[in-house]
């Protein structure tokens, strides 16, 4: 019996002893104290990918729109194009083009017009009607159609009767009653406060009252030419008209301060009449019809202040350029 039981109790602490080298084993590569294979199923666990990591659905930031070549502009011309580069113009033309079919040509040709980023000219391009600086630096900003849509969404106000009104105030935004295609809808214009004006619903001139909204910045004048004229190598636009020529408020551009060495001439507007434009000092193109075109698979050629530049699609997050029917409908495209 003493054997026996000897024997049985060496047998245990045997047992004992392995089962106590394997707990401090198994600890030890848990924590990583261990050397060998132990670190490396820890540093294996470190990278592989959890099943609940969250993915990042929002869209990437605002893609850097290429430089373009830019004057140095004052603040007040700067304020008149949104605080946008040529680049960024550009780049919101195109974005408008490919999302919402508006022709990025008009567009790009009422730059050198001294467009305000209100309604001036474009109303004869029905929905191309840009409407404000906040629209522009949207379609600027905008990474997809989505986005470019609800940009377009945000400028849209209800619908209107043109024979009731076709201008109204909001604070200092003047609004007016466009065509777009389906339907009169008022939108969004011009900041009245961003030309240095104010926002005034009904105006007397000479104690005859207009039925109309309008900027109102002294000194106003009445009879103004609409599309606008060339003084010297300023270019002067009125602004708002309401499409006739009756006390407006005059806004004058220097030339120089949109393109390089610019001047300003009279060249057609819309193929009708002529209105001046701000080109460089040896134009190589037509503002009014320059229109776009596809240079390549993945080049656009655009008339931008009278000189022909070539943008790269892929440059701007597209995929190529697609020609279209006119002029007017070439665009880069995905």
């Amino acid at each position: 019996m003493t054997v026996r039981a000897a024997a049985l109790i060496s047998l245990l602490l045997l047992t004992l002893s392995g089962c106590g080298t394997t707990a401090t084993t198994e600890t030890a590569a848990v924590s990583g104290d261990t050397t060998g294979g132990a670190g490396d199923t820890q540093e294996a666990a470190d990278t592989a990918p959890a099943d609940t990591a969250t993915v990042d659905t929002s869209p990437p930031p605002p893609r850097e729109a290429p430089r373009l070549a830019t004057p140095d502009r004052t603040s007040e011309v700067d304020g008149l194009y949104c605080g946008l580069s040529n680049g960024q113009l550009v780049q919101g033309a195109l974005r408008g083009a490919a999302c919402l079919n508006l022709p990025a040509a008009a567009f790009l040709d009422d730059l050198s017009r001294g467009m305000f980023f209100g309604e001036v000219l474009l109303a004869g391009y029905g929905k191309a009607t840009f409407g404000s600086c906040a629209f522009v630096q949207c379609l600027n900003d905008a990474t997809d159609c989505e986005q470019a849509r609800a940009c377009d969404a945000a400028r849209l106000l209800g619908p209107c009767d043109p024979s009731e009104r076709v201008r109204r105030c909001d604070g200092s935004m003047l609004e007016a009653c466009l065509w777009d295609d389906t339907a009169y809808r008022w939108y969004r214009t011009t900041d009245c406060e961003r030309v240095g004006a104010e926002c005034v619903e009904r105006v007397c001139p000479n104690g005859a009252c207009l039925p109309t909204a309008t900027c109102v910045r002294e000194p106003m004048i009445q009879f103004c030419d609409y599309y606008g004229r060339c003084d010297g190598n300023n270019l002067v636009r009125c602004m708002p008209t309401d499409g006739a020529s009756y006390y407006a408020m005059e806004v004058s551009l220097d030339c120089g301060s949109l393109a390089e060495g610019g001047t300003c001439i009279e060249t057609p507007v819309g193929g009708e009449v002529p209105g001046p434009a701000c080109v460089v000092a040896e134009p190589d193109c037509v503002n009014a019809f320059g229109g776009a075109s596809c240079e390549s698979e993945r080049e656009l050629t655009l008339c931008l202040f009278g000189r022909k530049t070539t943008v790269d699609c892929t440059a701007y997050g597209y995929d190529r350029c697609e020609a279209g029917r006119s002029s007017f409908e070439s665009r880069c495209v995905r």
